[in-house]
């Protein structure tokens, strides 16, 4: 999406060595924090908000200077942690909610439980699955990853598939 997209563009030009906080440092970055958190909790459109959180980030991660207050805040390790498997949550939290709200809801007892369990998949997801993918060089050369990447569609097509079709005999 976009959002990923933008997120590219902050990482080639923070590569590139540009100092922003002379720049464009108009602003202190711990206010654009407070602003995005603003935007977040106020009734917005969605459209506008996302568009407002992602560049007001995007102007973060362009001006932070290391020795900062807010430098330090983003640079603890918990914060860092959950920066890495921000992507597993992200894919594991819709799921687990979903599943939740069919079999047993979501209520005020149950979400410390929901919460746990989607912190757990995530760091397993993590831990297992991104960083042997990361660090084993499984997508190592060109012709490979692309024949592997077509392997890999193709056997999560056919085992979806698979679960599509009716089972032979009833079961009730």
């Amino acid at each position: 999406s976009w959002e990923m997209g933008a997120g590219c563009i902050v990482f080639l030009i923070s590569r590139k060595n540009i100092n922003f906080t002379e720049n464009i440092l108009l602003i202190k970055p711990l206010i654009i924090l407070f602003l995005i958190l603003i935007i977040m909790f106020s009734n917005l459109n969605p459209v506008i908000s996302t568009f407002g959180v992602v560049f007001l980030a995007s102007y973060i991660l362009l001006t932070l200077k290391k020795g900062t207050f807010l430098y330090t805040i983003l640079t603890k390790e918990l914060v860092v942690f959950v920066g890495l498997i921000s992507y597993s949550l992200y894919l594991w939290h819709w799921g687990i909610l979903s599943v939740s709200r069919w079999t047993i809801g979501i209520y005020w007892w149950t979400i410390p439980f929901q919460i746990i369990l989607i912190i757990f998949i995530s760091i397993i997801s993590y831990r297992y699955i991104e960083q042997p993918f990361r660090t084993k060089g499984f997508f190592s050369s060109g012709l490979k990853a692309i024949l592997k990447g077509f392997i890999i569609i193709l056997s999560s097509a056919l085992f979806l598939f698979g679960l599509n079709k009716p089972l032979r005999g009833k079961l009730y």
